[in-house]
C-alpha cells in the first residue's frame, strides 16, 4: 500500500509499505550473486513461464510465516497456452472422445521416425478440441527426442506475407522486429551454422527477410528481385530438411484458415521437396481451410462433435471429485452442442457463479434451475465469462482485442493511456481467470499476452460498441506510426488494418498501398494483389464525387494489375483495360497510355493478342506526341498486335515505324519489341541463304537487350530466342538458351516460368526421340498452369502428346483429343491436317481423300502464324501417302520459302525436323528425283547437326523410299544401307509406327 512514513522533514506521503516490499526486500539478501529468487505468491503469477528450484521455506526478518522460495532458473520453453497451462497448476482441458485420432497421429509419427514424411491435417470447427489434440499428441512423445517447430497463423495477418514464419523465428530465437540488429546478426550465424546449410546462399536470404544488417562476407540478397520469395521457400525448407537430419521434426502449423498465401507455398513445398525426411507436417484448421493437395503422404482427419455421453465425462472431468445436480449437468450437455470449448467454457461459468454451493462431495443449488442464467450460444458463454470479469479486466481485455489475438503491453499502454506497472494487476486477473496466457517472447513493444482462443479475443471485440471500437483502432495506428518504426516496415498491413478499422480512409489507402509495393518488392505477389484490392475498395468507398474516387483508385488499381501480370493471373488483362477506362474517363493521357502497354503485354503472356489491344493502341496514337518515346513503345506493341491478329499489311508498316523511331531515339525497350516482332512469321519473309546468319544476329542482339531490362523480359527473350536458333537448325543455340532459360526458371519457380521450361524440356525430348522424358515434362507443363484461368497450355500439350504417340504407333489413344480440338476450333488449319494423318495411318483412305480435297479446294488457304510450316508438314506427309501429284505442287509452293528451316511451333511446343525432308517427300510426289535427292541430303545433314534423331530416322526411311521408286542400279545399295540406319534408329528410339513402314518397305524391296 501507498501511505505516511516518518513525521515532520523527513515525511515521505507516497512511500510504498506493507508485507510485499517487506518480502522483497528480505528475499534480495536470500540471492545468491547473479540469481534471481522469488516467492510462492510471484511464482504462482509466473508458473509455467519459466523453470524453477525449490530452495523450500525460509523464515524472513519481520514475516511472521516462513515464506517458500524458488531460484529461477531459465525459460521453461512453453510454446502455445496448452504448453502454459501444462507447466502450471491449472487444469488442462480433458480430452474425451478423441481415443482414434490419437492413435492415428502416433501412428503417422512412428512412420516419421523410420524416414517417410508425413501430413495431417486437422479439420474442424471452432472450439472442436484442435489443439488440445496436438497437445495430446505432444504429451505422448514425452522421453523421445525430437524437434518441434510451431507455426501460428492469425486473422490480421493473412495477407502478411510468411508471417507465422517470421513470428517463428521471433519467439524460437528472439530474433525479429523487436530484437536488436548487432546482436541478431551474430544469433542468426550461430543458429544456421550448427545445420550444415550454404551460409553463403542462407545467410543473405534470412537477413533481408528479417531486416538484420548484412553480414560484409556475403552478397546481399534482392528482395526486389522476383526471385526473392522462391529462394526464402528454398531456404525455409533446406531448414526443415537439415533440422529433420538431426532430430524427427515435427512441424505444426496452427489456424491454417487463416494462412497468408506465401506461407501455403512453403508448406507445398516441404510436402514436394521433403518426401522421404524424418518430418511430420501438422496443421489445424476449421473447415474453410480446402488445400488441394494430392500429396500420397497427405491425410485429412475431420473431428466430430462430441456425443452426449462424452460431454456428460467431460464435465465430470472437469468438475472433478464433486457432483454437480442432475439437472444442471443435463442442462450444460444439452446447450453444449459437443464443442469442447463451449463444454469446459460453460461448466466453468457455473462453477465461478453464485447458483451453487458445495456439500460434501457434491453441489448443490442455490435456488430454482430457474435460477441459472446458462447462454445457449458459445459466443454467448464466453461474453459471459467477460462479464464476470471486473470492469477494469474487462477493459483491458476489450483494448487488447483490438490490437489482435497477441497484444503487447508497450502498446496496450499507449491504448490505455495507463503505464505497464498500472497494467499488471488487471492483466494478472486475465490470466488467472485463463481468458489470456503471457506470450513467451517478446514482442515489437515489449512483453505480449495472447488470448487463449481466437474465439474468446473476438468476444471481447464484439462487446465494444463501434465508437470505441474505431478510437482504439485509431490510437494504434498512430501509436505503431509514431512510435514503432520496424511495424511501419516490416508490417505495414497492420497499420493499414488498424486505420481501416477506425474508418480513416485516406490514412488507410495510403499504409495499404506501402504493405502492397513491400509485398511486390518481396515477390509475394498475391499478398500484393489482397492488400492493392483493399486500397481500391476503400477509395472507392471515400465520400465526395466520382472524381476524386476514381483518381485516388486507379494507381492502386494499377498496382493491382502488375502484380495479378508478376502472378500470370488472367484477371490482369481486365484490370489494364479497367484501368484504361478510367483513364479516359477522366482525362488522364500518360496513365491511359501506360495501361495500355500493359494490357498489350499480358496478352503476349497471358492469351494471344486480340483486336481489343489494337483499338487500344491505335487509340493511344492519337494520345502521345509526335515524336516521344511514349509512341516509340504504342508503336512497337501495336506492330507486334498487328502482326498477331492477321492485318500483316499494316502490321509490316507500323514495325517499320517503330524500328526508325526506336533507332533515332535509342530506345532500347521499344527495339527488343520490334526485333522479337521480326522473328514473327508474317513480319517478312522467312530466312534463307545469307538470310540465316543474319537471323542469327538478330537473336544474339535480343538477348544483349534484354539484359539491360528485368528478368521477366530475360526469361521472355531466351524462350523467343531460343526457338529461334531452333528454326535456323542451330541446336548448339537452342540448348544454350534453353540451361539458361532453366536457370532463371528454377531461381523464380513462378507458374508461368515452370510452364515454359517444362515444356522446352518436352520439345527437347521429342528431338532427340527421349519420348517418355518428354511425355513427363509436358505433363508437368500442363500441371503447372492448373488452376490458371488460362487454356493456351492444353493446345501445346496435345500437340506435343500427338507427335509423341505417332511416333510410339499409338495413335488411337489421341484420336479422341484431335478430333475434340477440330470440334472446338473449327478455323484451327493445324488440327484438320493432324486428324488427316491420324486416318491415313490407320488406312482410312476415303475420310483422308475427303478431308484433304476440302482443303485443297479452298487453295490451302493457312495463315501466315506460328503454325504454318507445322500445317505445310502435315499436307505434306497426306499429300505424299495419297500420291497426289497435282497438288504436292501447290504444297511445295507454299513450303518451299522455309526450305533452309526446321519445322518449328514457337514458342516451347513442337519441332518436327527439317522442311526440306517434307519438300524432298512432296519431290517425290511429283517425281521430281533431282530435286527430292538434293532435299533429302540437305535434310540429312541438318537434322544430323540437330541431333534430331527421330527425324533423321524418318528422312532415311522416305529417301530410301524415294530411291526404290526411282529404280536406278546404285539406289537399291544406298537405299538399303539409309533403311538399316533407320531400323535400328526405329528400334532403339521405340519408334514403332516408322518400324512398321519400314518393314513394309524390305517387303516392296
Amino acid at each position: 500500500m501507498v501511505g505516511e512514513v516518518g513525521a515532520g522533514a523527513t515525511r515521505d506521503q507516497d512511500a510504498i509499505t506493507g508485507e510485499t516490499p517487506n518480502i522483497a526486500n528480505r528475499l534480495q539478501g536470500e540471492a545468491a550473486s547473479d540469481t534471481m529468487v522469488i516467492g510462492e505468491v510471484t511464482r504462482k503469477l509466473v508458473d509455467g513461464l519459466f523453470e524453477f528450484e525449490d530452495l523450500g521455506p525460509r523464515r524472513l526478518k519481520g514475516v511472521s510465516h516462513p515464506i517458500c522460495i524458488y531460484r529461477v532458473v531459465g525459460d521453461s520453453g512453453a510454446v502455445d497456452r496448452f504448453s502454459l497451462r501444462a507447466r502450471t497448476r491449472r487444469s488442462m482441458t480433458p480430452l474425451v472422445g478423441r481415443e482414434a485420432e490419437l492413435d492415428m497421429l502416433r501412428r503417422r509419427w512412428h512412420q516419421v521416425r523410420d524416414g517417410e514424411m508425413r501430413s495431417v491435417l486437422l479439420v474442424g470447427e471452432a472450439g472442436i478440441g484442435k489443439s488440445r489434440l496436438l497437445r495430446a499428441l505432444r504429451d505422448s512423445l514425452r522421453g523421445e527426442t525430437y524437434k518441434l517447430a510451431p507455426f501460428f497463423c492469425m486473422s490480421h495477418h493473412v495477407t502478411s506475407a510468411f508471417w507465422p514464419v517470421l513470428d517463428w523465428f521471433r519467439r524460437t530465437w528472439r530474433l525479429g522486429p523487436s530484437s536488436r540488429p548487432q546482436a541478431d546478426a551474430g544469433v542468426l550465424g550461430r543458429i544456421i551454422g550448427p545445420l550444415n546449410l550454404d551460409m553463403a546462399e542462407t545467410m543473405p536470404i534470412l537477413e533481408a527477410f528479417l531486416d538484420l544488417p548484412g553480414d560484409e562476407r556475403y552478397r546481399p540478397a534482392d528482395t526486389a528481385a522476383p526471385s526473392f520469395r522462391r529462394q526464402l521457400i528454398d531456404v525455409l525448407v533446406k531448414m526443415m530438411a537439415a533440422m529433420a537430419r538431426r532430430y524427427p521434426l515435427l512441424l505444426v502449423v496452427e489456424d491454417a484458415h487463416w494462412i497468408d498465401p506465401s506461407t501455403l507455398e512453403f508448406l507445398r513445398q516441404v510436402q514436394e521437396q521433403l518426401p522421404a525426411a524424418r518430418v511430420m507436417l501438422l496443421i489445424t484448421g476449421r473447415p474453410t481451410f480446402r488445400p488441394d493437395w494430392t500429396y500420397p503422404q497427405f491425410v485429412q482427419i475431420n473431428l466430430d462433435r462430441l456425443s452426449r455421453r462424452e460431454r456428460t465425462v467431460m464435465v465430470e472431468r472437469l468438475v472433478g471429485n464433486r457432483v454437480l445436480p442432475e439437472a444442471v449437468l443435463d442442462e450444460i450437455v444439452t446447450k453444449t452442442d459437443g464443442i469442447p470449448l463451449f463444454v469446459e467454457e460453460l461448466t466453468k461459468a457455473v462453477l465461478e457463479g453464485d447458483v451453487l454451493r458445495e456439500s460434501g462431495n457434491a453441489y448443490e443449488l442455490v435456488g430454482s434451475m430457474q435460477s441459472i442464467a446458462i447462454p445457449d450460444t458459445l459466443q454467448g458463454s464466453l461474453m459471459a465469462r467477460l462479464d464476470h470479469l471486473d470492469a477494469e479486466a474487462r477493459d483491458v481485455a476489450q483494448i487488447g482485442a483490438t490490437i489482435g489475438r497477441e497484444f503487447s503491453t508497450g502498446l496496450l499502454a499507449r491504448l490505455a493511456d495507463r503505464s505497464e506497472e498500472e497494467l499488471a494487476a488487471p492483466l494478472a486477473r486475465l490470466v488467472a481467470s485463463e481468458i489470456v496466457v503471457p506470450a513467451m517472447v517478446e514482442s515489437f513493444a515489449g512483453a505480449s499476452h495472447v488470448f487463449r482462443h481466437a474465439l474468446i479475443q473476438e468476444a471481447a471485440y464484439q462487446s465494444l460498441l463501434l465508437a470505441r471500437r474505431r478510437q482504439y483502432h485509431a490510437a494504434a495506428a498512430e501509436a505503431l506510426e509514431a512510435h514503432f518504426p520496424e511495424v511501419a516496415t516490416m508490417q505495414p498491413e497492420t497499420i493499414a488494418q488498424h486505420w481501416t478499422s477506425a474508418n480513416r480512409l485516406d490514412d488507410a489507402i495510403d499504409w495499404w498501398q506501402r504493405a502492397g509495393e513491400r509485398a511486390m518488392g518481396r515477390s509475394a505477389y498475391q499478398e500484393a494483389c489482397a492488400h492493392f484490392q483493399r486500397g481500391v475498395e476503400l477509395a472507392e468507398r471515400q465520400p465526395g464525387d466520382d472524381r476524386g474516387r476514381y483518381r485516388r483508385a486507379l494507381p492502386l488499381l494499377m498496382a493491382r494489375g502488375d502484380a495479378e501480370f508478376r502472378a500470370a493471373s488472367s484477371p490482369a488483362q481486365a484490370t489494364y483495360l479497367e484501368c484504361a477506362s478510367l483513364a479516359r474517363q477522366e482525362n488522364l493521357p500518360t496513365l491511359m497510355v501506360a495501361a495500355a502497354l500493359r494490357y498489350a503485354d499480358s496478352e503476349v503472356y497471358l492469351s494471344v493478342p486480340s483486336q481489343t489491344s489494337v483499338a487500344l493502341l491505335d487509340e493511344m496514337l492519337a494520345v502521345v506526341g509526335e515524336d516521344t518515346a511514349d509512341r516509340c513503345q504504342v508503336l512497337s506493341r501495336l506492330a507486334k498486335a498487328l502482326l498477331s491478329t492477321g492485318e500483316t499489311e499494316r502490321g509490316r508498316d507500323v514495325l517499320q515505324q517503330a524500328r526508325v523511331m526506336a533507332k533515332r531515339l535509342n530506345d532500347r525497350r521499344s527495339l527488343y519489341e520490334v526485333l522479337v516482332s521480326d522473328l514473327m512469321p508474317n513480319a517478312g519473309p522467312p530466312p534463307c541463304g545469307a538470310g540465316v546468319e543474319e537471323r542469327r544476329r538478330t537473336l544474339t542482339l535480343i538477348w544483349e537487350i534484354a539484359q539491360e531490362f528485368e528478368s521477366i523480359l530475360k526469361l521472355e527473350a531466351l524462350t523467343r530466342i531460343s526457338a529461334g536458333f531452333l528454326e535456323i537448325a542451330d541446336v548448339d543455340g537452342f540448348e544454350r538458351t534453353l540451361r539458361m532459360e532453366r536457370e532463371i526458371a528454377q531461381t523464380t519457380r513462378a507458374s508461368f516460368d515452370k510452364w515454359l521450361i517444362a515444356n522446352g524440356e518436352a520439345m527437347h525430348g521429342i528431338i532427340q526421340g527421349a519420348f517418355a522424358e518428354a511425355e513427363r515434362s509436358s505433363l508437368d507443363a500442363l500441371n503447372a498452369l492448373n488452376g490458371h484461368d488460362v487454356d493456351f497450355p492444353l493446345g501445346i500439350h496435345g500437340m506435343q502428346m500427338f507427335t509423341i504417340r505417332r511416333e510410339q504407333g499409338r495413335l488411337a489413344e489421341v484420336a479422341p483429343l484431335v478430333k475434340r480440338f477440330v470440334r472446338e476450333n473449327p478455323d484451327s488449319a493445324v488440327w484438320r491436317p493432324g486428324l488427316m494423318l491420324i486416318a491415313s495411318d490407320l488406312g482410312f483412305e476415303a475420310q483422308v481423300r475427303r478431308m484433304f480435297d476440302a482443303m485443297a479446294e479452298a487453295g490451302f488457304a493457312l495463315p501466315l502464324d506460328s503454325k504454318r510450316t507445322v500445317t505445310l508438314a502435315y499436307l505434306a506427309e497426306v499429300c505424299a501417302w495419297l500420291g497426289d501429284d497435282r497438288r504436292a505442287a501447290e504444297i511445295h509452293e507454299l513450303l518451299l520459302p522455309y526450305r533452309d528451316l526446321a519445322v518449328v511451333v514457337p514458342i516451347h511446343a513442337l519441332c518436327c525436323g527439317a522442311a526440306a525432308r517434307y519438300l524432298g517427300m512432296l519431290s517425290a510426289t511429283m517425281k521430281d528425283w533431282p530435286a527430292a535427292e538434293q532435299y533429302f541430303e540437305a535434310a540429312l545433314a541438318t537434322e544430323e547437326r540437330m541431333k534430331a534423331w527421330p527425324w533423321l530416322a524418318h528422312t532415311r526411311h522416305e529417301y530410301a523410299a524415294m530411291l526404290l521408286a526411282r529404280g536406278r542400279p546404285q539406289d537399291k545399295v544406298r537405299a538399303a544401307e539409309l533403311r538399316d540406319m533407320s531400323l535400328a534408329a526405329a528400334d532403339r528410339l521405340g519408334m514403332g509406327r516408322l518400324r512398321q513402314r519400314l518393314v513394309g518397305t524390305v517387303a516392296l524391296a
